[in-house]
């Protein structure tokens, strides 16, 4: 798949958070936020708000909000509201760049409190079936024929998939299986699923008669005789040709002509010796 911000962005978030937390026992991380392309999301620390002195907002790096001062330089632009009474933040429209880390960082009663992180991964809804494809690899034996499955979907990224055959489930987009020659078919599903949506798709794959690149016992019978006659006409008609002019020499003739008929010569002279095929 071609993205894979929001699923390494949660294995990197939380080595650095655990990371953090021994270094900084008062770093807490509240929770993690899933949320879908366009979707609005609130993010709040869950802390009382009762006598707090200072309040400030960073995303990744940057800070975004500031209870004391009004911030505007950031990448959400009119995107981003903060709320100076719940010290929560409220985010629109979202957009896959937009996952990251949250920090809250405050201060009660002159004391600093412990920074909230706040993880939010906004993915891409599914609103396709997946696809499925088969491609027929070989023919192992008289009864089975082995195939490979692919699943896939045309544009969404970070996609989880599982292929289901039967009561067997198999993680990944692709599967190589053996299926019986004889019968109905085998059905394939795929199920394509991330943190905010899922989709599934199927198809039922049989084998060929004959796979790509297989040749039948007869068409070979075939092409056997086939090459065989053109052999024997490659052999026989020099043949006919040489016995044809030998047979000239011994009745006497003493051209060392070819014996080959002049068509253009229309008064054939019966009396000389002919070659006819």
């Amino acid at each position: 798949m071609a993205a894979c911000r929001p699923l390494c962005l949660s294995y990197f978030s939380s080595s650095v958070l655990l990371l953090l937390w021994l270094c900084h026992p008062g770093l807490v991380s509240l929770k993690t936020i899933y949320k879908k392309v366009g979707d609005s999301v609130e993010i709040s620390s869950e802390l009382p708000t009762e006598g707090v002195d200072k309040a400030r907002w960073k995303y990744e790096n940057q800070d975004v909000a500031d209870r004391r001062l009004n911030i505007t330089n950031h990448k959400f632009g009119n995107r981003l509201n903060f709320n100076i009474t719940t010290l929560s933040l409220t985010l629109t429209k979202l957009t896959l760049q937009d996952s990251g880390n949250f920090s809250f960082i405050s201060q009660q009663n002159n004391k600093q409190r412990k920074t909230v992180v706040v993880t939010l991964q906004v993915y891409e809804s599914i609103t396709e079936d997946p696809i499925l494809t088969s491609t027929h690899v070989s023919s192992n034996s008289n009864q089975f024929c082995t195939v490979l499955v692919t699943c896939s979907l045309k544009s969404t990224n970070n996609v989880h998939y599982e292929l289901i055959v039967g009561n067997q489930t198999y993680d990944g987009s692709s599967l190589q299986q053996n299926i019986r020659k004889q019968g109905e078919g085998q059905k394939f599903t795929c199920a394509a699923s991330n943190y905010v949506s899922n989709r599934t798709g199927s198809i039922t794959v049989t084998c060929p008669d004959h796979l790509t690149g297989e040749v039948s016992h007869a068409q070979l019978n075939l092409l056997v005789i086939g090459a065989a006659f053109k052999a024997g006409l490659l052999i026989i008609i020099p043949v006919v040709l040489v016995a044809c002019c030998c047979k000239q020499k011994q009745e006497g003739s003493n051209s060392t002509e070819y014996c080959v008929p002049d068509v253009t010569d229309h008064h054939i002279n019966t009396s000389q010796a002919s070659c006819s095929l």
